[in-house]
């Protein structure tokens, strides 16, 4: 993978990469440090599939069960799109830190006029803050089943899943126990960092767009001025403004950077919307099917606030992905 450590407007969710270590290794790096990459890396591997494999296995050999096994089904379809999204992910890396450097080397940092202040630094620090919160989020909701469950006193497995073992006799429980935790903060992790990539550099864009839709204002109050407003309007709205006119040069820049990033993303977004559609619809069908048996059955109060938290963040995936594609077409 080539360098992307100097970028400008991707920090955070860069960052967030390296943290779930799909970001490309630096060739700089010392062997020490490749060596726990690829350690580090083959967890985050083994957990995915182990997790996706164990779901599917519990539905298979049990006795289907809508409401106990809405937490296992939910589950199911966003780790399966996960692994897919997983391997689109790295089929595209290289493309995708190409196009994240050209985007760097060639994006106008801030307007070229004095009039509106536009920078690229304004909308890096909402793709920012956007990957922290959106990473942050993931990884609790994929932990509120542990939460839930410990916190009724319930024993139950995070995910009920199948095991080629007695899982229930110490110390296999334990263990168990102890690695679905870990599993689930590397799957959360690995969720909202794929995610987040791709769609800050969809506010990036949306923003790039601003900044040349303010010269092109600028350059026609300048055209209007060359034509005869007062001295006074003149200087105040050609402050700053430089003569030669590269909007035409930008817009078709972007226009292109636009069909790359289609290239990119639409088949990850095609995975992602599917999945988070089923599951949204999924939740609301268990809940209002089964509403009095909820009602009534306390023991199940863990798996209701489970599928209540996955609603909740599945809503929210969905406002992030609409959000950054209407601050784009806006």
């Amino acid at each position: 993978g080539l360098n992307m450590a100097k970028l400008k407007y991707l920090r955070g969710a860069i960052f967030m990469l390296k943290w779930s270590v799909l970001y490309p290794i630096d060739p700089k790096n010392s062997l020490l440090k490749k060596c726990l990459h690829g350690i580090w890396g083959f967890f985050y591997i083994l957990s995915l599939l182990s997790i996706v494999i164990q779901c599917i296995g519990y539905l298979l050999i049990t006795p289907f069960d809508l409401v106990e096994e809405a937490v296992t089904v939910m589950n199911t379809v966003i780790y399966t799109s996960l692994f897919t999204n997983f391997i689109l992910f790295y089929y595209k890396s290289d493309d995708l830190v190409n196009f994240v450097q050209n985007i760097n080397n060639n994006f106008a940092d801030g307007t070229d006029n004095g009039i509106e202040q536009i920078s690229m630094k304004q909308s890096a620090n909402v793709s920012d803050k956007l990957a922290y919160y959106w990473t942050t989020s993931t990884i609790l909701g994929s932990l509120a089943p542990t939460i839930f469950y410990l916190t009724w006193g319930n024993k139950n497995l995070p995910i009920p899943a199948w095991f080629p073992y007695d899982y229930q006799k110490s110390p296999q429980y334990e263990f168990t126990y102890m690695w679905q935790v870990f599993a689930l903060i590397n799957l959360g992790t690995i969720y909202g960092t794929t995610d987040m990539i791709y769609l800050c550099i969809t506010i990036l864009m949306a923003q790039q767009f601003k900044i040349l839709s303010s010269n092109v204002k600028n350059y026609f109050y300048k055209a209007l001025i060359r034509a005869g407003v007062s001295r006074s309007t003149a200087i105040k709205l050609s402050k700053n403004l430089n003569d030669e006119d590269n909007s035409p040069k930008h817009h078709q820049m972007l226009l292109h950077y636009c069909d790359d990033i289609n290239n990119l993303m639409s088949t990850f977004l095609l995975m992602k919307l599917a999945g988070t559609t089923f599951n949204l619809i999924f939740i609301a069908f268990s809940l209002v099917t089964h509403l009095n048996f909820l009602v009534f059955q306390t023991g199940n109060r863990a798996a209701i606030l489970s599928s209540l938290t996955y609603g909740f963040f599945v809503t929210s995936e969905l406002f992030i992905y609409t959000y950054s594609g209407q601050i784009l077409t806006q």
